[in-house]
């Protein structure tokens, strides 16, 4: 009699365990908890950046991304900068392609094109003597993190079409009206 009771009562215990257990499934589930395949197909539509490698040389800007395509990406950055003896000012606006991956993360190329002028006269009126168009690209690698940071690394060239190329914001290496730039980007993606 003593075995047929030992006999049931493993079985109930089982039982009862799994059904406690089974409440406790309904928790809500933790950021850990996701599948990998939801963590990778997060898409980040626009990414704010700056260049710690150009504000080491004194210039000074922000870069925006906006997500155009999953493959594509419109960047668009403003830099203040020092140019002789005045305040210099520049705009980039570059379409980043991704041929590997989605926008924002992957192997990258950028075309680019970057107007440049000295702050000290009107903003207004273009004067061919002083102010650059310069167009260029580059290529490299960006990583983004499925929380939002964002680094990339990359390397190009510009070619200036007026004006002085001297302090060129991003320029590394001045080669006659040609010039190498770097990319070395930080920010942040949502």
């Amino acid at each position: 009699m003593a075995s047929i009771r030992r006999s049931w009562l493993f079985p109930l215990l089982v039982a009862v365990s799994l059904a406690t257990s089974a409440a406790r499934a309904d928790d809500v589930p933790t950021f850990a908890d996701r599948p990998d395949d939801e963590v990778e197909d997060r898409h980040a539509a626009v990414a704010l950046l700056s260049n710690p490698l150009a504000a080491a040389t004194g210039v000074f800007g922000l870069e925006a991304d906006f997500v155009l395509a999953s493959k594509l990406a419109l960047a668009v950055e403003g830099d203040v900068y020092r140019l002789a003896d005045a305040p210099g000012a520049a705009l980039s606006v570059g379409l980043l392609a991704y041929p590997f991956s989605r926008a924002l993360r992957g192997f990258y190329v950028e075309p680019r094109v970057s107007y440049t002028r000295p702050m000290k006269g009107p903003l207004v009126r273009l004067d061919w003597e002083t102010d650059v168009v310069a167009l260029g690209g580059a290529g490299g690698y960006q990583w983004t993190w499925d929380y939002g940071l964002s680094l990339r690394i990359g390397i190009g060239a510009q070619t200036a079409l007026g004006g002085s190329f001297s302090g060129m914001p991003g320029q590394l290496v001045g080669l006659g009206g040609a010039g190498l730039v770097a990319d070395t980007s930080l920010g942040w993606s949502w």
